[in-house]
């Protein structure tokens, strides 16, 4: 009898220690999803107004000479931080090249800024390439140190920053702009709209 007792015992033990891991491992895989959730999820914010970071100096693709956002005053910059390997920027770039093509001819520029996630990445020749192949005709700045990314205390890729004609932020997004249907590139096109 004692030892059907000490059996039930140690089965119900048994029992719930895999109620716990088994909790353990929901948690584990909740956790996980909600993290890639909130990688791909956007978050707007257009009710800043603070002056806008200089960009450090870097090899620029798609433009003759160095851009600084100094010389950009009169015109609403359109600010992409990006990499060509990020499943996220790769959903957002149609959006931005979208903005590009709504506001060519604009007071409006469109700028990407590509800091590496990857060693991959950090070759000219590869980003060169990414660019080619995405058809990316904005002015890119190469942004291998990360200077401009912590300039900007950058946290996620993709993010998109609106600067207005005096070179203050005024808006920023960060994640897809077009994630779940939240329509970020409507609401970007409306803030650079607001600022001409």
């Amino acid at each position: 009898m004692s030892l059907i007792i000490h059996t039930f015992q140690s089965l119900n033990f048994l029992g719930k220690l895999f109620d716990f891991f088994s909790l353990l491992f929901a948690m584990k895989a909740i956790t996980a999803f909600s993290l890639a959730a909130l990688c791909a999820a956007a978050s707007a914010q257009t009710n800043l107004y603070y002056r806008a970071p200089q960009f450090s100096p870097g090899h620029w693709f798609n433009t003759s000479k160095p851009i600084q956002l100094a010389k950009e005053k009169g015109k609403v910059v359109v600010l992409f931080f990006w990499t060509f390997e990020c499943i996220n920027c790769k959903h957002t770039l149609p959006a931005i090249q979208g903005i590009e093509r709504y506001f060519r001819g604009h007071e409006v520029q469109v700028l990407g800024i590509h800091s590496p996630e990857t060693s991959y990445e950090v070759p000219a020749s590869h980003l060169a390439k990414a660019i080619r192949h995405d058809h990316i005709d904005f002015p890119v700045l190469q942004d291998n140190n990360s200077r401009n990314w912590n300039r900007y205390h950058q946290q996620f890729w993709p993010t998109v920053y609106v600067i207005d004609k005096n070179g203050f932020v005024r808006g920023r997004w960060v994640g897809e702009l077009n994630y779940g249907g939240v329509k970020g590139e409507a609401q970007v096109e409306k803030l650079i709209q607001s600022l001409l």
